[in-house]
């Protein structure tokens, strides 16, 4: 194993996860690399705020005369790693992803990005080796890697029309105030518990937005339907919704969280080649209370009544059946996706697997989105955890003009 006197460029977030990145480094991560590739120079760099790590990387790229590829190693968590991935794009002019090997060191606190690289194949023991990723970069061109899917977000609002790239996840509604508020949470809870205090507060939180799907680059749209296991297509009249929205999230990776899988065809790892999301498209879940055919045909079913305080009770009635066991099951390998309406409309549960009934969770298949919201709420977008708000949200799979591919992962 040899990195054969490459640069590492090695980057440290000594503020992520549980603030132990630094031990973690002098301790593992450097000696492993000074044994394995003695002859391998080691450039350190160490973050000192938010952004920073995009700063450091858009500095060695400008004094990357050859404009080579570069081998990156991340100490951090998703944060860290969304940073250095928008630090790679150029987006003066023509946007251009510069190629860049990453390997990533999960000291963070979710580490979603590890999680989806080595979960299934390890199950949870993959926790317990911090370096795989490490190992495979320093294997130089024996490598296993596997292509980044680079999301471009633009966001648009009065104050300043932004643009973004997602390698993970660009969510709104429950997801995104999760992220927002959890935030807060950070010191009194430094692990993923203090997720779950902030879905607390948020379940009952309805947004009304206006959403287009973009079809795939042959012009199709799909959607999961889980009466016969399959996507299916769609007319793309089906990707014009209006609606109130509690659950919105667009993805390139299957799980958020080591057991959290809220997209489970959607990883860089399948069970289902067949299912697998094609690297051209993002997979995006949806879920609308007022589908449930009981509250459709309540008399209460106005957007008006379901917004005011009068529906408060029924709409934590909804957070606290069906959400509850939606979320639960998207901590079982995401089996939430099989869910669909009882055709009981007087069943209080309201919803079964894989019944006759239509499906309770949306996973469309598709090139991209537009999302407008229609209220306050509803401008919270969260891209790869960084919470802005905005007018209106587009969001696109970058092209391979673009340099889709270049940025990748060892594993």
């Amino acid at each position: 194993m040899s990195a054969n006197g490459k640069i590492l460029h090695i980057l440290i977030n000594p503020a992520s996860g549980a603030k132990k990145t630094e031990e973690i480094y002098k301790e593992e991560v450097l000696p492993f690399i000074k044994q394995n590739s003695p002859e391998a120079q080691i450039q350190e760099y160490k973050t000192e705020r938010e952004g920073h790590a995009t700063e450091i990387i858009r500095d060695l790229l400008n004094s990357n005369n050859n404009n080579k590829s570069l081998d990156l190693i991340l100490l951090g968590g998703d944060g860290t790693t969304h940073e250095v991935v928008n630090g790679l794009i150029h987006q003066e002019g023509e946007i251009r992803a510069h190629p860049a090997r990453l390997a990533i060191v999960p000291t963070g606190t979710a580490n979603a990005l590890y999680a989806s690289l080595y979960a299934k194949r390890y199950g949870e023991s993959f926790q317990d080796d911090k370096l795989r990723s490490v190992r495979s970069l320093l294997q130089g061109n024996k490598s296993e890697t596997y292509p980044l899917a680079l999301s471009l977000v633009q966001t648009k609002s009065k104050e300043q029309d932004k643009n973004f790239v997602a390698h993970l996840i660009t969510s709104h509604a429950l997801h995104a105030s999760i992220l927002a508020d959890s935030e807060s949470l950070r010191d009194q809870y430094p692990g993923i518990e203090r997720f779950k205090v902030a879905f607390g507060k948020n379940m009952s939180v309805w947004v009304p937005a206006s959403i287009e799907l973009k079809p795939l680059a042959n012009g199709k749209l799909q959607r999961y339907d889980p009466q016969i296991g399959k996507f299916i297509d769609i007319d793309s009249k089906e990707g014009q919704i209006e609606d109130l929205i509690l659950y919105f999230a667009a993805v390139t990776t299957d799980r958020l969280e080591p057991a959290f899988v809220p997209a489970p065809f959607s990883g860089p790892v399948s069970d289902n080649a067949q299912l697998s999301r094609p690297s051209d498209a993002v997979d995006i879940v949806i879920y609308r209370p007022l589908q449930s055919p009981r509250l459709a045909k309540s008399q209460d079913a106005g957007q008006d009544f379901w917004l005011g305080s009068q529906s408060q009770d029924k709409r934590e009635e909804v957070g606290k059946t069906n959400l509850v066991k939606i979320s639960g099951l998207m901590y079982q390998e995401g089996k939430h996706v099989e869910l669909t309406y009882k055709e009981d409309d007087n069943d209080q549960d309201g919803i079964e697997e894989k019944g006759a009934g239509p499906a309770v969770i949306e996973y469309y298949r598709c090139g991209g989105y537009t999302w407008t919201p229609k209220d306050a709420n509803a401008r919270r977008t969260c891209i790869d955890g960084t919470v802005i708000e905005a007018d209106q949200t587009e969001l696109r799979i970058l092209s391979k003009k673009e340099g889709a591919g270049n940025i990748v992962i060892c594993r």
